[in-house]
């Protein structure tokens, strides 16, 4: 564990030699000084009546129903975004937990999770997909609308808009 890195980890093999994998995202977060795994995988929490990732510093809750009231909620630290799209239909959460099984030791399979809410507009479905310490938003339309529109509410702690030199 001492030759790890947020993107690395390293195997000690039956002859006493190392082998070190190195993989596109990060793999582990840091506390105290020491590379923790991380575990993306989906516990449901009763309290709150949604999903959150096992362990990482990247923290992420899904409601087990969204609607115009809940929010997806993220957090890192003193950091936090909390976001939901606007104007949709009530959609339960369908989570990817068909168990993963690694065909080899380097081979990390609570890496990634992914989460589906079907029905959240006519034709359209929202994914996020957890890699590492990222989440994907994927707005999934099943027919083309030419007056399709989609709005989001964004909610913010600790941060803040900073407008660059290109005016972006």
């Amino acid at each position: 564990t001492a030759l790890r890195t947020e993107t690395g980890k390293v195997f000690k093999k039956i002859d006493g030699t190392f082998e070190a994998a190195v993989y596109n995202e990060a793999v582990h977060f840091l506390v105290d000084g020491i590379w923790k795994d991380i575990d993306n995988s989906l516990m449901f929490d009763i309290e709150t009546n949604s999903y959150q990732n096992t362990s990482n510093n990247l923290k992420l809750k899904f409601p087990n129903s969204l609607d115009d009231n809940k929010q997806i909620k993220l957090s890192m630290g003193e950091y936090s975004i909390d976001w939901q799209m606007l104007n949709i239909n009530s959609s339960d959460i369908a989570v990817d937990d068909h168990e993963k099984i690694a065909a080899n030791i380097k081979e990390l399979t609570k890496i990634s999770q992914s989460v589906l809410y079907e029905g959240v507009s006519s034709d359209v479905n929202l994914e996020y997909v957890l890699a590492g310490t990222s989440v994907k938003e994927n707005i999934i339309i099943g027919k083309y609308s030419s007056n399709m529109n989609f709005s989001f509410e964004y909610k913010t702690k600790g941060l803040e808009m900073i407008k660059d030199d290109e005016g972006n």
